[in-house]
């Protein structure tokens, strides 16, 4: 719930920030890839200022794959 996505620019792909959880980058980095098993692209390539706090997810894959890795992510990070 405290994940925020920002404001598309167009295309397929959404950023996701990560950083009301006040996590470090590497608890983010670790709830996403390591624990919850998504791939997404981190957000050093996409936004310097946010860093790791911020991943892009393509939402051109199947909607039922995109739900299914988001619940997954979620249940990272609920009760934080």
């Amino acid at each position: 719930p405290k994940a925020k996505v920002l404001r598309p620019q167009g295309g397929y792909s959404i950023n996701v920030d990560f950083s009301d959880y006040g996590l470090s980058d590497e608890e983010v980095v670790d709830k996403i890839y390591g624990k919850a098993g998504v791939i997404l692209n981190s957000g050093l390539f996409f936004d310097d200022l946010r860093g790791k706090q911020v991943h892009r997810a393509c939402l051109s894959s199947p909607r039922a794959l995109c739900l299914e890795a988001f619940e997954r992510i979620a249940k990272e990070f609920e009760g934080k």
